[in-house]
């Protein structure tokens, strides 16, 4: 369990890297204060989706209580699941873009990880979607009643 929690933060550390740079990039930073607009929540879903999608092939396959340590994962075992990070684009495009990019996002690395198969391919498509939904209003809510 512990080689596993090293191993996900060591893809997370992926995505923080990647956020961190497109931070710095002023034109993704004007998307991020103002995402009104198709254009804008479009850039957003395009961006957020990408962090997911290289979630899932940055994932960690597991099959019968092993870890197989892939570093790209490009189809899975029927028999196996991933553990990855993929929900973390969705939630956090949903909290910056609301519900249509949260939805958006979901959608896209839902129909993604859905592709890749595997034992859990369909609940994580459906949960990738609902959190993209949710978040989305969450931040939707707290955009309206308190400055984000």
């Amino acid at each position: 369990m512990i080689q596993l929690m090293i191993m996900m933060l060591e893809r997370v550390g992926i995505i923080v890297i990647l956020g961190f740079m497109l931070a710095h990039m002023k034109v993704f930073r004007q998307y991020l204060q103002h995402p009104e607009g198709y254009k804008g929540k479009g850039v957003l879903i395009f961006i957020f989706s990408l962090f997911s999608i290289i979630s899932n092939y940055t994932g960690i396959e597991i099959r019968e209580h092993k870890i197989l340590n892939n570093d790209w994962i490009f189809a899975i075992d029927p028999s196996s699941s991933i553990a990855n990070t993929r929900i973390l684009g969705v939630e956090i495009g949903g909290l910056i873009g609301g519900p249509f990019v949260g939805a958006g996002v979901g959608l896209l690395s839902g129909i993604h990880r859905f592709s890749l198969g595997g034992t859990t391919a369909l609940s994580c498509a459906v949960s990738s979607l609902l959190a993209g939904v949710i978040a989305g209003y969450i931040g939707s809510f707290f955009r309206k009643r308190h400055q984000m």
